[in-house]
């Protein structure tokens, strides 16, 4: 608490209470990183503190009650903080590039895209994008490590690729509203909102345009790319390989010279807490941490060299546990619909049945696994699998993490949006024999 009420109304004195700001988390980080913890930066003067006895609504399921757990009642001056924090330094402030555009939400202006909740992405540039950039597949399953979740970030992580590779105003604007139709969330058809995202990334570009030096290409080959990368892998990991599992599955294993070690998926793979968390359990301990800088150079390298296995041999098991299970445990529906059920009661409970098993979308020819439930449900005296199994199963036959939403819309005509969870979800075409497969659920 200060002394006294600081009232900001000139230039100056913003800038004294940024550094302030920034100055005293970064002592508190520094302090924190003594014991192995890390603290969020949030030294930008737009933060506030949740109001006390208000609940936290970025909690889903259990929304805690926002308190004040001590309160000293000492007040400190600006100049016994500054003095305290007087040493540490702070980054100089970048001009910035991303200024918004003056865009009314309902009117398109001079924007050159339109908006529609039936957009769609450009199928054709999304997949070389994918296979040319392996984060832009991070960004759009919302698998990357990153510190803001949020679809909003997501969705400038998304444009910074697009217009990087030279995609139109229209098509990185169809891949976000897709991109969010995949995801559930509100598709925010504004056009300030849009046309701002597609500024920002420019200036990213832009920025970094400015910021190169000078750069040759990269002419090596992919096997090059490859064996430079096990390389360094090797010298700071000790790994012998890295795979992928399936063409589009997200299980990746770590190959040592005397044991393989599952990793799981995507997400874990460029984290170096959670690699270290895995090796840990394995009894495989890293010399050393690595520094932002080298573990960048970690991540390329694990871009550049991991083996991808197409198929797998358990292809036969999976496929005869996931049909066995959809015959006997999971619901089978077109569809979840309102208008299908005879009281409110009566399709809370078939939602809340869902999110516990599962479900097999007959229009979709789609199975989407809840593990805890499958894992229950396979389970017999012949053969025992834990979830730990399964999902690596699933993983390694193109069965992918996702998250389900599904729009209802009540008496009055209003629709929303009812989260499902995620489930495991079969890849396109899984089921090939559509006719023979749908007829055995009619028996």
């Amino acid at each position: 608490m200060f002394s006294n009420f600081i009232e900001i109304n000139d230039e100056q004195t913003r800038t004294r209470i940024s550094n302030l700001s920034e100055k005293w988390q970064r002592l508190i980080k520094e302090k924190a990183k003594q014991f192995g913890w890390d603290v969020d930066s949030t030294f930008d003067l737009a933060r506030v503190f949740r109001v006390s006895n208000t609940l936290n609504h970025k909690v889903e399921n259990d929304k805690p009650v926002v308190r004040v757990v001590k309160h000293s009642k000492k007040t400190y001056s600006l100049e016994q903080l500054e003095n305290l924090v007087g040493n540490v330094e702070v980054k100089p402030k970048s001009v910035s590039l991303t200024k918004s555009v003056s865009v009314t939400p309902d009117a398109k202006n001079n924007c050159d895209f339109e908006l529609s909740k039936d957009a769609e992405k450009p199928e054709k540039k999304f997949e070389a994008l994918c296979k040319e950039e392996p984060k832009f597949l991070l960004s759009w399953e919302r698998k990357r490590d990153m510190q803001d979740q949020s679809a909003s970030s997501y969705d400038l992580s998304l444009a910074n690729y697009a217009v990087r590779y030279g995609w139109t105003s229209q098509e990185t604007v169809n891949l976000l509203i897709a991109s969010r139709k995949e995801h559930g969330d509100d598709l925010k058809l504004r056009y300030d909102y849009y046309a701002n995202t597609l500024l920002v990334a420019r200036n990213v570009l832009a920025r970094n345009e400015m910021l190169k030096t000078d750069e040759t290409p990269d002419l090596r080959t992919p096997e090059e790319k490859r064996q430079k990368g096990l390389e360094t892998l090797t010298e700071c990991l000790r790994l012998r390989n890295l795979v992928k599992v399936g063409l589009r599955g997200e299980t990746f294993e770590l190959h040592f010279t005397d044991k393989k070690i599952l990793l799981g998926s995507a997400e874990n793979l460029f984290s170096q807490t959670k690699i270290r968390a895995r090796l840990l359990l394995e009894r495989i301990k890293f010399d050393k941490k690595f520094d932002s800088t080298r573990w960048q150079a970690i991540v390329d390298a694990i871009t550049d060299s991991f083996e991808v296995i197409p198929t797998h041999t358990d292809a036969q098991e999976i496929m005869d546990l996931v049909t066995k299970h959809i015959l006997k445990s999971l619901k089978k529906t077109d569809g979840l619909n309102r208008d299908d059920y005879l009281s409110e009661e009566d399709f809370e409970k078939a939602v809340e049945q869902v999110r516990e098993k599962g479900f097999f979308d007959k229009k979709s020819i789609t199975v989407y696994l809840s593990l805890s439930f499958f894992a229950e449900q396979v389970n017999h005296p012949v053969k025992k699998y834990t979830q730990k199994e399964l999902a690596a199963l699933l993983g390694r036959n193109d069965f992918e993490m996702k998250q389900k939403a599904i729009r209802v819309t009540d008496k009055d005509g209003k629709t929303s949006t009812t989260n499902l969870g995620r489930f495991y979800v079969s890849p396109k075409d899984y089921f090939k024999d559509e006719v023979n497969f749908l007829s055995k659920l009619e028996v």
